[in-house]
């Protein structure tokens, strides 16, 4: 598998071999575009979704399976294509639908006509739908006349599942810096003794790298390390000591929105504490518009014991215990933990959350 290797691209090969090992078949970006018949304009790898429809989708008549008409497989794929631009909660809302629940396509068979569903994603067989991954997908927003570029795209089924942007220089070049990428540690270690670089950006396990090459070593105190997503890999022989030990004497400065608080795995204690004034409360992130309010609200389902049946399987079922040990049993089994496990409560629930999404 050969990946585009310059400067820009290398930062997403780490992230695509992670999902190519969890299965996931990577398609280059032209083959990706051939997939939507060449058109930037289409989101969906068109030809694989089509191909998907026809592979996981059969109506069972009168004992036998029978594919859906091109016809339908075509209605289908103009659904979830061509979903109305209202506002985005409907949008999703829609698009959730279709995913989750499949659309109703009215097909005739042996002269009888009857509506059945056209699944676009098998869930009961997850091991049918086909998965792949892409970079650099180029997509042109026709109503606004440009393009955008998410850095690696995940597929179910053809269907855009997961956008992941893992690019960093070209944050730094807004800033009208022009940092430098460490693409081994060898390259690490480079950069840093020459001198060649003002800026570096890596990846933390160029570190463990570089200290195995020859156990490298910088002791100037006038290193500054910014550690992105500080909260991981930080912990226990992990790549944070490599990085000590290559830059023992560094300024390092974690940054995360998700700081761990355990004993035995605390970023502020890792870090050195936490700088004052740098915290970036929700509160201020709503103020700035960055994200929506988060409101909780307390929900009951209803649930209802029905006791004879209960009573009469748990007579049949301890036959040869004593009282005391039947005392025992149902003491056990009537714990809460024990009854929210109970499927119908599960399905209880699922059913009530469902109801409550799609009324709000």
């Amino acid at each position: 598998m050969k990946f585009n290797s310059d400067e820009k691209h290398s930062s997403q090969i780490p992230a695509l071999q992670f999902f190519i090992q969890m299965g996931y078949e990577y398609l280059p970006p032209s083959k990706a575009l051939q997939e939507r018949d060449n058109k930037t304009s289409n989101v969906i790898l068109e030809n694989i979704l089509i191909k998907q429809l026809k592979e996981i989708n059969r109506i069972n008549y009168k004992g036998k399976p029978y594919l859906f008409s091109e016809e339908n497989i075509q209605s289908g794929l103009e659904k979830i294509k061509n979903i109305p631009h209202n506002n985005l909660l409907s949008n999703n809302q829609e698009i959730y639908d279709l995913i989750t629940l499949g659309t109703s396509l009215k097909e005739t068979i042996d002269g009888n006509s009857k509506s059945y569903t056209l699944n676009y994603i098998d869930w009961k067989n997850w091991e049918n739908n086909q998965f792949h991954v892409t970079a650099e997908y180029t997509i042109e927003r026709t109503s606004l006349n440009e393009n955008i570029r998410p850095d690696i795209v995940l597929f179910v089924n053809g269907i855009p599942w997961v956008v992941l942007e893992t690019q960093l220089k070209e944050t730094f070049a807004n800033c009208g810096l022009e940092p430098q990428k460490a693409k081994s540690g060898r390259h690490l270690i480079d950069l840093v003794e020459e001198k060649k670089a003002s800026i570096i950006t890596t990846i933390i396990n160029k570190f463990a790298s570089a200290v195995n090459i020859r156990n490298f070593q910088d002791t100037s105190d006038n290193i500054f390390i910014l550690v992105d997503e500080s909260h991981r890999s930080q912990h226990g022989q992990s790549f944070h000591s490599k990085m000590r030990q290559v830059f023992p004497n560094g300024c390092y400065l974690g940054f995360t929105g998700t700081p761990l608080m355990q004993t035995e795995k605390n970023t502020f204690s890792k870090f050195g504490g936490l700088i004052a004034g740098t915290e970036y409360t929700i509160d201020q992130a709503v103020e700035d518009g960055a994200v929506v309010p988060l409101v909780y609200e307390g929900r009951y389902t209803e649930t209802e014991v029905n006791n004879r049946p209960l009573d009469t399987w748990f007579e049949r079922y301890c036959q040869g215990l004593n009282d005391e040990q039947k005392a025992d049993l149902k003491k056990k089994y009537s714990r809460i933990s024990k009854l929210n496990r109970a499927e119908q409560i599960i399905y209880g629930r699922a059913f009530d959350i469902s109801q409550h999404y799609r009324q709000f």
